[in-house]
């Protein structure tokens, strides 16, 4: 909760600044600043819990539904973070193949990254933009779909939530949604300002499915850390 709320005042820091000096904000949103390195840090943190949340499955599950789900769950905020540093190209110095370059001689109506990067999210392929569609609308739906009807089939159907406990998947809380929704609105209303206060978004959505992972709705139907850290100790405890 207090690393939610950090966020949150992280955010309202940010938007603050677009209205007060966006020349500021500009050089505030860049690349590798600490918005991209919040936003990177929050998907690896996911990453290591889900991982854990993976193993206490395996170890008390007596099936494996939960642990396939959640090691994909961990294996696809592993992906998130990746791409958000670009596989470490700029960290590492690694040149950016030439088929991806815009003005490279091999593939240029076909594949390149709009930004010069070694990675997937800013592909164009024969003129689609990924990031817009992939990553922008096909992701927003589901988003919007696991954050807004999965929840009411959650609360009100005993079938659907029988499923989504035996899968473990996480539902997200009131609050949560709540948090989100007032961002995405606000952000959208500032879109016209300055298009990457779109990073902003995306740091609150990242750090909001933290959130919903370590306490969601229904954590008292699933497994999580604590769960591993239970059977540790008393795996050591003497007898």
């Amino acid at each position: 909760m207090g690393g939610f709320g950090f966020i949150i005042g992280i955010y309202a820091s940010g938007v603050a600044l677009l209205v007060v000096d966006e020349s500021a904000f500009r050089v505030w949103i860049r690349e590798d600043g600490l918005v991209e390195w919040l936003t990177f840090a929050a998907l690896v943190t996911a990453f290591g819990y889900a991982s854990l949340t993976a193993v206490a499955y395996k170890q008390r599950s007596s099936t494996r539904t939960a642990c396939k789900m959640w090691t994909l769950i961990a294996l696809l905020f592993l992906f998130g973070a990746l791409e958000e540093i670009s596989y470490g190209q700029r960290i590492f110095d690694i040149e950016t193949p030439d088929f991806l370059l815009p003005d490279g001689s091999q593939g240029r109506d076909s594949l390149y990254n709009k930004q010069s990067e070694t990675n997937l999210h800013n592909l164009v392929v024969y003129g689609v933009n990924i990031n817009k569609l992939v990553f922008g609308k096909i992701l927003a739906l589901a988003v919007i779909a696991y954050f807004m009807v999965v929840p009411v089939l959650y609360r009100y159907n005993s079938r659907f939530r029988r499923f989504v406990n035996h899968c473990g998947l996480p539902i997200i809380q009131n609050y949560q949604l709540a948090v989100y929704l007032v961002v995405l609105l606000l952000t959208t209303a500032l879109h016209s300002r300055n298009p990457r206060v779109n990073e902003l978004l995306e740091l609150m959505g990242c750090f909001t499915f933290l959130a919903m992972i370590v306490h969601p709705f229904n954590a008292d139907a699933l497994l999580n850390v604590k769960h591993l850290l239970i059977r540790k100790r008393t795996s050591m405890s003497p007898s």
